[in-house]
């Protein structure tokens, strides 16, 4: 009769285990990046500190710097995971709403996705573009990081203005009339400080950018 001690062991499984903390270290960066864009939020970048945000996820101070950084790095994944909207790996331009602005005919129902696409974004971008703004006058190394945001959304919204039919501006006029008219900027203007509605805010853009990019200038 077999005994315990000769019954075969279960092998080890080094690549389970490895699958295991791989997770484990995804889901505590996830856990880690959520309490803090709640924090910069809610406080500010200056008064958020690392060791609240340790607190807040349950875990150390060191574990954030290993699993994602500094605060100014913390506040790098925070931004692009807010802008992004979880598309981790596409810019805007490649969002899936696109396809439906690239194989649209009419100019008009164009204009129409594009400021509504435009305006959910910076309604959902401008409460952590002014987080960085605010970082960036605090910590000089985050400068380039709010002018990669600004120059990015520049270079989508020219790709996009290119996707345009009808369009009598040349591309870079007509990338530079979006990039105000729908800006994070504008939206906290009247979106937040005036408080429009988000509907009015899309048909006063609509019929700006429809006027500006489809009308002849007078010679």
């Amino acid at each position: 009769m077999p005994t315990a001690d000769s019954e075969p062991r279960r092998p080890y499984d080094a690549r389970a285990r490895r699958e295991r903390a791989r997770d484990d270290r995804a889901r505590t960066r996830a856990r880690v990046i959520e309490v803090a864009r709640e924090a910069f939020l809610a406080d500010g970048y200056g008064a958020t500190s690392l060791s609240a945000v340790a607190a807040g996820a349950g875990v150390s101070v060191q574990t954030i710097y290993l699993a994602v950084g500094s605060k100014a790095e913390l506040l790098r994944h925070v931004v692009r995971d807010t802008v992004l909207a979880g598309e981790a790996v596409a810019a805007v331009s490649e969002a899936s709403w696109v396809a439906e602005l690239a194989v649209e005919t009419d100019p008009a129902a164009q204009i129409e996705i594009l400021v509504r696409e435009s305006v959910s974004l910076a309604a959902r971008a401008y409460p952590i573009w002014r987080v960085m703004a605010e970082a960036a006058t605090l910590d000089a190394a985050l400068l380039p990081d709010l002018k990669e945001l600004d120059d990015g959304r520049h270079r989508d919204q020219r790709a996009l203005v290119g996707l345009l039919r009808g369009v009598v501006l040349p591309l870079d006029r007509a990338a530079d009339i979006v990039h105000g008219i729908l800006s994070p900027e504008l939206w906290r203007l009247w979106g937040i400080e005036r408080g429009w509605p988000r509907e009015e805010v899309e048909a006063f853009a609509r019929d700006v950018l429809t006027h500006a990019l489809h009308r002849p200038r007078p010679r």
